[in-house]
C-alpha cells in the first residue's frame, strides 16, 4: 500500500494570468467535494509564482483560496514568487523539481480541473501505483477564456479505460499527441531521477510534457489510461501573440521529431516506437500545408520551418503534402480572377 500522506500534488506553474487562476483554483475545489475528509489530507497544492504583473492582486486572490483550501482539509498548500519571468519551461520544471508528494500533476494556471478528476486520479493511484497517468484518452474536454461552458464533454463520470504494462505502454501512448500537460498525472520519484542528470537538461523544452512521459514510463509501473478528462484545456487563448500561435506547427513537425531522434538514440524508444512518435503530428502537413504553402516552404520566416528538416523527417508525406498545396494556390488564384472579373 502507499503511504497515508501526500499521495497527489497539483502544481500551478502560473504567470501574469489573474482571472484565469481563479478559475483554475475554484475547480480543484469543486474536485475536491468528491474526496472524503481521508482522501483530502492525500491531497497538496503548490503554486509556482512566476508573474511580473498585478502583483498584489495575485497574491491576494492566492492568500484567499489558501484560506479555502485548507478549510477543506488538503494536505498542505505551497505557493512560491519566482520573482522574475523565468520561462514557461523553466517553471513548469520547477513544479516536478519542487513536488512533495508520490505522484505530481502540474495543471496550468488556464486550465481547469474536471469535477470527478480527483477521485478518479486518487483511485487508479491507490489501486495500480502507476508509472504515469494519462487523461481523456477517449473523449477530451475543452473550455473557452470567456466562458465555462465545458464542450466535447458527455458529463459521464470518468472511468480507466485501460491499464499497459511492458512496451504496450509507449506503443499505446504514441498512437496519439504527447503535448497535453493538463492530462498528465507523473510518478514524483521517476521524474526527479530524470532532473538529477545534468545531460538530461538539454532536452527540456515546450514538448516537455510528452518528452517526460515517455521517461516516466521506462519505469515498471503500468501506464494508466483514463476515459475522460482530468485536466480541461481553454481552446480559444486570445493572446495573438503567443508563441504556440505560430510556432505550433515547427513545435510537432520540427522540434518534437527532433528529440524523439535524440531520446531514440539513449533506447528510450525502440525503432517502431520512434517511428511512431515521429509522425504522430504528421496529419497537420495535409490540414495546413495546402492552405499555407509560404509557411511550409520556409519562406514565412515566422514559423521558422525548414523545409529541408520537414524533408528528413516526413520525408514523401512531406512532399506529397506540398503538391497538394499547389492545386490550393491553382484554385485560389481562379477564384480571385473570377472575383475581380465579376465587380
Amino acid at each position: 500500500m502507499l503511504k497515508n500522506t501526500n499521495i497527489l500534488e497539483i502544481g500551478i506553474p502560473t504567470y501574469n494570468r489573474s482571472d484565469q487562476l481563479k478559475k483554475c483554483l475554484n475547480s480543484i475545489l469543486i474536485s475536491l467535494e468528491g474526496l472524503s475528509p481521508e482522501d483530502r489530507k492525500l491531497i497538496g497544492i503548490a503554486i509556482s509564482n512566476n508573474s511580473t504583473k498585478d502583483i498584489m492582486n495575485r497574491n491576494n486572490i492566492i492568500s484567499i483560496f489558501e484560506h479555502k483550501f485548507k478549510e477543506s482539509g488538503i494536505g498542505y498548500f505551497s505557493h512560491h514568487i519566482t520573482g522574475y519571468n523565468i520561462g514557461m519551461v523553466n517553471n513548469m520544471s520547477s513544479v516536478y523539481i519542487n513536488s512533495k508528494s508520490d505522484y505530481i500533476w502540474s495543471l496550468g494556471d488556464d486550465d481547469i480541473m474536471r469535477f470527478d478528476a480527483l477521485i478518479t486520479v486518487l483511485n487508479a493511484i491507490k489501486l495500480y501505483k502507476p508509472c504515469f497517468i494519462a487523461g481523456g484518452w477517449l473523449q477530451k474536454s475543452k473550455v473557452g477564456y470567456y466562458d465555462d461552458q465545458i464542450k466535447n464533454d458527455d458529463q459521464s463520470d470518468n472511468e480507466i479505460y485501460k491499464v499497459l504494462n511492458g512496451e504496450d505502454k509507449l506503443n499505446t501512448f504514441l498512437l496519439k499527441n504527447t503535448v497535453q500537460q493538463q492530462e498528465y498525472i507523473y510518478k514524483t520519484s521517476q521524474l526527479k531521477t530524470f532532473f538529477e542528470k545534468d545531460d538530461n537538461i538539454q532536452f527540456l523544452t515546450e514538448m516537455q510534457p510528452g518528452l517526460l512521459a515517455i521517461y516516466c514510463m521506462q519505469d515498471k509501473g503500468p501506464l494508466i489510461l483514463l476515459k475522460n478528462s482530468a485536466g480541461i484545456f481553454r481552446h480559444d487563448e486570445p493572446d495573438s501573440n503567443s508563441a504556440w500561435r505560430h510556432l505550433w506547427l515547427r513545435f510537432a513537425l520540427q522540434d518534437w521529431p527532433s528529440l524523439s531522434e535524440k531520446i531514440h538514440k539513449l533506447k528510450w524508444l525502440n525503432k517502431y516506437q520512434y517511428s511512431l512518435s515521429i509522425g504522430i503530428w504528421r496529419n497537420l502537413l495535409f490540414t495546413a500545408a495546402p492552405c499555407r504553402p509560404d509557411i511550409f516552404l520556409g519562406i514565412n520566416r515566422k514559423y521558422d520551418l525548414s523545409p529541408f528538416k520537414l524533408f528528413y523527417f516526413h520525408r514523401f508525406i512531406y512532399l506529397k503534402a506540398l503538391l497538394a498545396s499547389i492545386s490550393s494556390i491553382f484554385f485560389r488564384i481562379i477564384n480571385l480572377l473570377k472575383f475581380k472579373f465579376n465587380k
